[in-house]
């Protein structure tokens, strides 16, 4: 419970005592003493839901609209409420994040698991973590709760720190998409470190540019309570948000020969080698500027996530972990489910599940286990309908390059034509390789072909 003077500046003298109970962005979530939050959404506008609210038990209401409305709670025009609310949410739940480590993760492939492996690090090192993101809420590596979003809206970020915090945890790692930081859904959140795994195309058309897409995802690394970043050297997009940060930049690239191409402000960079790929795993030696070798055997499948295994070991190094302590830690960490995840193998048929959803992380994943694997390297895959259709023939094109059978299936077609999706897939495919496709629309049934 909290007065509303202490969550907004300038409150009115007469609304300074009233009391609340929750913070509400949808009106048929209301609960007597709720304050409801009237956003405009790019779809719905939270101004035509404010008498609803208040039926179901608003007892005030913020929002942004000049116009006057004739209510029997008070309603508050609040100036840049979408930015400010935030930190209206940090306020109602007590700062949560500044009781907290957290670490913010983005870029366009990677973050789930860069997140997920910082957090089981940190949790198997002796600080118990959380991760917050695609895969929900997880809390000593098992689930609490589900999110439909990769980051939640503001008012449940900072609830779920808090419900973190009610947990037991010291840390948090979220995963932190460039829809979040374009609609200011972390504002108020007390980030220490900021991690940047890649970029590549995704999100055009909510973003339509890459120009457009990185300066989303440069807010992060803007943020005013960052003590550390890490950027990947071996993106050219790192060098691009370097020039606006001012806090302590570490660096992670597994190709060496990039160590000295480019001028650098760095304090530390990581960098690996002895690279062993085999079928049950990942080996190499992780060096760095300041600190001992880092040798370590890993579960994890595919050169790219060695990218995520330095990104957390950089986070850890700055935290003060020894490298044996990360060595050992390493050689414990699982595969995120559903992130190159394995089944079979031996004298079974290996069955990997991923997510890459774009160009870049189906040729990331494929590559990879070409390396890992003798054989045939079969693809089943498809493509989100209503999303960005300029990647489509490019997913095609990566899979008819790296794969030697294809099965283009459905991936939620939302509202679209299945057929029509497969279609731009194929489009992407020179007709050399159209002896090693086959459409098979329902995905249980390609799976099971």
């Amino acid at each position: 419970m909290k007065l509303l003077s202490e969550l907004i500046q300038d409150c009115p003298a007469q609304y300074k005592p009233l009391k609340i109970s929750g913070l509400c962005l949808d009106s048929r979530l209301i609960k007597s003493g709720s304050l409801f939050i009237a956003l405009k959404g790019d779809s719905v506008d939270g101004h035509h839901f404010i008498s609803e609210a208040i039926k179901f038990g608003a007892c005030a209401v913020l929002c942004e609209s000049e116009d006057d409305f004739s209510e029997s709670v008070p309603i508050i025009k609040v100036s840049q409420l979408r930015s400010q609310l935030g930190e209206i949410a940090s306020r109602f739940y007590d700062h949560p994040s500044q009781a907290l480590k957290v670490i913010g993760v983005t870029g366009t492939n990677g973050k789930t698991t860069c997140a997920h492996l910082i957090s089981q690090a940190l949790t198997l090192l002796g600080m118990p973590c959380a991760s917050v993101g695609t895969l929900g809420v997880y809390y000593l590596n098992k689930k609490r709760l589900d999110l439909n979003v990769t980051t939640p809206d503001a008012i449940s970020t900072h609830k779920i720190l808090s419900l973190c915090l009610l947990y037991g945890a010291q840390a948090v790692v979220m995963e932190v998409s460039s829809h979040a930081l374009a609609q200011e859904r972390v504002n108020g959140v007390n980030f220490n470190g900021a991690v940047f795994t890649n970029l590549s195309q995704d999100h055009l058309d909510y973003h339509h540019s890459m120009d457009n897409y990185l300066a989303q995802k440069a807010k992060l690394f803007q943020w005013p309570s960052l003590e550390f970043v890490v950027l990947n050297l071996e993106q050219e997009a790192s060098y691009k948000l370097v020039e606006h940060i001012s806090s302590e930049i570490k660096w992670y690239g597994y190709h060496r020969k990039l160590l000295n191409i480019k001028p650098l402000n760095h304090v530390e960079k990581c960098w690996a080698d002895d690279i062993e790929l085999t079928q049950s795993g990942l080996n190499a030696v992780i060096h760095s500027d300041h600190h001992p070798s880092i040798q370590f055997e890993s579960q994890l499948l595919g050169e790219f996530n060695l990218s995520n295994l330095l990104a957390m070991s950089c986070v850890l190094l700055h935290l003060g972990y020894a490298s044996t302590e990360i060595a050992k830690a390493i050689k414990s960490l699982t595969p995120v489910r559903g992130r190159m995840m394995k089944l079979g193998g031996g004298a079974y048929p290996l069955i990997i599940i991923d997510y890459a959803h774009t160009p870049d992380a189906l040729y990331q994943a494929l590559n990879s286990l070409k390396s890992h694997v003798k054989g045939e390297l079969w693809c089943v895959f498809g493509c989100g309908g209503d999303r960005d259709r300029t990647k489509r023939p490019l997913m095609g094109q990566v899979a008819s390059q790296i794969a030697n059978k294809i099965f283009i299936t459905n991936d939620n077609p939302r509202m679209e034509d299945p057929n029509e999706i497969a279609q731009d897939i194929l489009g992407g495919i020179k007709i050399e390789h159209h002896d090693k496709i086959t459409v098979i629309l329902d995905r249980a049934k390609a799976i099971q072909t």
